[in-house]
């Protein structure tokens, strides 16, 4: 049940209403209250605060209609160009990127702070009164002070019109678009692997964890399935690891955030059998939550496929912008540096006695660089540039190594990644560049390990 509150939460705050839906509420309790401050002593502030413009009902009612229909019309403006910049970058950049533009947070207050105003407008303008309407005194009623917050209101959704048209062609620039999943990925890394490596003999990136396959069965183990479909997004770790100490089993988790779902799918196994009750299958079911797309939520490897996915289309036929790709690969080896130093987490978790209560398989380091330059080899390899760029960042990695294990993962993707362009035309005409970039990562190699 907390997986899906989690994931509802997150939900919430990538969704591009909930700031201007909770504005708009705010806007409609302040006008609310300043009316009623306005109706207890606003005439007499007015009097004596001779800076304060006292408006007749008619006036009021034109001041408050104009900046109503202004900030609906200008809300309506910002919600057309935000859609149609997103529609534009999503199409060039891909469309998992959707979600980056629909929860910047920029855009998401502009377009609240007009709503918001043409809100607490209409509210305020309701009771405007004149002699011959009004129902509480004979003098007729108009809200001073609410006028006046109406006007610092439309200062302040004029100033972020002019943020608004200045953020906009920001957010869309391809390298802004490419720091931000950096940034972004380099702060799950922080949360993922919060522990420094210590020494050369750390043992980052090994997973001492078992590997447990789907096609072996234990005897003495329950496995559990999910009744849905869909990407996980949320694993509620602390759940299953409560449920494993109170039920006093083994749970091997199979599945984690980004693995695709669907009914029969093993998520966990539980050990013993006899104390893994249809109670105990059931919760730890319910600490998966998913959903029809991946997050970054959890899943770090939505932000590495983000950036591959940019450097793809960039290296494509029709963009061909290898610049933009080379940008790319300078944030995943940025990511790939800060992943090195630190230590990758157990995959054993124990009690307070020592008893091991959960198996899981953690992301390490190789995993992340093979599925980085794997999956960006085929690409960059048709491209001189990029390649030659991406060879660079192997190099400034290797140099970069503080361990054995990292060096030689790294010269492993470095072979693949010069296997791979072995077969390209281009590679004839620059063979003695490129190799001597290999070399490079071979001599630092052994000069460290030296």
């Amino acid at each position: 049940m907390r997986a899906r509150l989690i994931q509802f939460w997150f939900n919430i705050q990538s969704s591009y209403w909930f700031i201007p839906f909770t504005m708009g509420v705010l806007a409609c309790v302040l006008a609310l209250i300043i009316i009623a401050l306005d109706r207890s002593w606003g005439t007499a502030l007015i009097s004596s605060q001779p800076w304060l413009y006292a408006n007749t009902p008619e006036a009021a009612r034109s001041i408050l209609a104009c900046v109503a229909g202004s900030m609906i019309t200008v809300g309506g403006v910002v919600f057309a160009i935000t859609i149609s910049s997103v529609s534009q970058s999503a199409s060039q950049y891909g469309p998992r990127l959707l979600t980056n533009f629909m929860r910047d947070r920029g855009n998401q207050f502009a377009l609240a702070t007009f709503t918001s105003t043409f809100l607490y407008c209409i509210i305020v303008l309701r009771s405007v009164e004149t002699e011959s309407e009004t129902i509480r005194n004979v003098s007729g009623f108009v809200p001073h002070l609410a006028i006046f917050v109406a006007l610092i209101l439309t200062f302040a959704s004029v100033g972020i019109l002019i943020y608004f048209v200045h953020h906009v062609p920001q957010s869309i620039h391809i390298s802004n678009v490419i720091a931000q999943i950096g940034n972004e990925l380099n702060a799950k890394l922080d949360v993922i692997f919060p522990e420094r490596i210590g020494n050369e003999d750390s043992s980052q990136g090994k997973n001492d964890a078992e590997q447990f396959g789907e096609d072996s069965v234990g005897d003495d183990e329950r496995l559990i399935h999910v009744d849905g479909t869909g990407y996980v997004q949320t694993l509620d770790a602390e759940s299953v690891f409560e449920v494993a100490i109170k039920a006093d089993v083994l749970i091997k988790l199979t599945c984690r955030p980004g693995d695709f779902v669907f009914p029969g799918r093993i998520v966990a196994r539980v050990s013993p059998k006899q104390n893994a009750s249809d109670d105990v299958a059931q919760q730890i079911a319910s600490a998966y939550a998913w959903g029809t797309q991946r997050t970054p939520s959890q899943d770090i490897m939505f932000l590495v496929n983000e950036l591959i996915e940019i450097a793809a289309r960039a290296l494509s036929p029709g963009m061909n912008d290898p610049y933009s790709a080379m940008g790319a690969t300078d944030w995943l080896s940025a990511a790939l540096v800060h992943c090195m130093e630190r230590e990758t987490p157990e995959g054993q978790r124990f009690d307070e006695e020592g008893v091991l209560r959960v198996v899981a398989e953690p992301i390490n380091f190789e995993e992340l660089i093979d599925h980085s330059i794997g999956a960006l080899c085929p690409y960059v390899c048709q491209d001189r540039n990029a390649a030659t760029h991406l060879v660079r960042c192997l190099v400034r990695l290797t140099d970069a190594a503080n361990t054995k294990y990292h060096r030689e993962v790294i010269q492993r993707s470095a072979t693949l990644l010069h296997k791979s362009c072995q077969n390209q035309s281009w590679y004839e005409n620059d063979k003695s560049l490129f190799d001597n970039l290999a070399n490079q990562i071979k001599a630092a190699m052994h000069g460290q390990s030296g």
